[in-house]
């Protein structure tokens, strides 16, 4: 049994024929702006990933060179701006060191993020072949097919109309014309014979 994923293009009608291969055509640069869609997306999400995890990176840093001041005695370098206290107490020390393990939790669950290069690498493939413009070019001769061929198939469909009707008229008349001639070529119904009268024979 065949399995036919595609429909088979009309053969009957070159117009026809490429009206729908501009639709088809149009529905695939459709499917490609979607999936270009969603990889910009991923991109922008992925970069948002990198920009965050060197972030914690460099919040660490921060972190470790304020408590390994604290601990040398010098309070006031590599102060963390964001930090609530800057004075070297214990409190600030706590709080600088659940940052710390805060942080360095987020590397260890995220540490894959860096591994992450599909996109970018589909992005280079795209670029290096030259994709949007073959992208461009399938739209172009997308809408030109879809456009020119539907004109011009809805003219000649007119056109067939017409003649069809013209044609099915004058069959129609012809059928009349042979109805008649079949009417008048049938000889009319013979008439019964009149009954004879019996003579009345009764004795007056």
């Amino acid at each position: 049994m065949d399995i036919k994923f595609l429909p088979t293009p009309p053969t009957d009608n070159l117009y026809k024929f490429m009206a729908i291969f501009g639709a088809w055509a149009l529905l695939i640069l459709a499917g490609f702006m979607m999936g270009i869609g969603y990889l910009g997306f991923k991109s922008r999400q992925e970069m948002q990933q990198t920009v965050a995890y060197y972030r914690t990176t460099g919040t660490i840093r921060d972190i470790q060179d304020r408590l390994a001041a604290i601990q040398a005695g010098r309070p006031k370098d590599a102060i963390v701006s964001w930090a609530p206290l800057h004075d070297g107490s214990d409190a600030e020390k706590a709080f600088l060191q659940n940052a710390l393990k805060s942080n360095q939790a987020y590397l260890a669950r995220h540490h894959d993020d860096l591994d992450r290069h599909d996109v970018w690498t589909f992005w280079q493939i795209f670029s290096a072949t030259d994709g949007l413009f073959f992208i461009l070019v399938l739209g172009g001769v997308g809408i030109f097919c879809f456009i020119f061929g539907f004109l011009r198939w809805r003219h000649i469909q007119h056109i067939s109309n017409a003649i069809l009707h013209g044609e099915l008229a004058f069959q129609e008349m012809a059928n009349q014309k042979l109805q008649l001639e079949l009417e008048a070529m049938t000889p009319p119904p013979s008439q019964p014979p009149h009954p004879t009268p019996i003579p009345d024979t009764s004795p007056s």
